[in-house]
């Protein structure tokens, strides 16, 4: 239990501070959203964000798993 806690602690604290060096110090992001909202919101969507890319980059490899297994299944 103690170990899951800091997992997640850990992965949140990664995230705020990714988030915070991509808005407050790369010098992209517009002045406007450079604030405490701009932070959250960017730190907290993170996982979400990494797991859609994660699915887009499996899908081609999905599809031709999918088409080898249709091919070779007989029925």
């Amino acid at each position: 239990m103690e170990d899951t806690f800091i997992t997640i602690l850990s992965v949140i604290s990664g995230c705020y501070a990714l988030a915070f060096v991509t808005i407050f110090m790369s010098g992209v992001v517009p002045q406007k959203w450079q604030n405490a909202q701009g932070l959250h919101i960017a730190a907290l969507s993170m996982p979400l964000a990494f797991f859609a890319v994660s699915l887009l980059a499996a899908m081609p490899g999905l599809i031709i798993l999918l088409i080898i297994i249709a091919a070779t299944t007989k029925g």
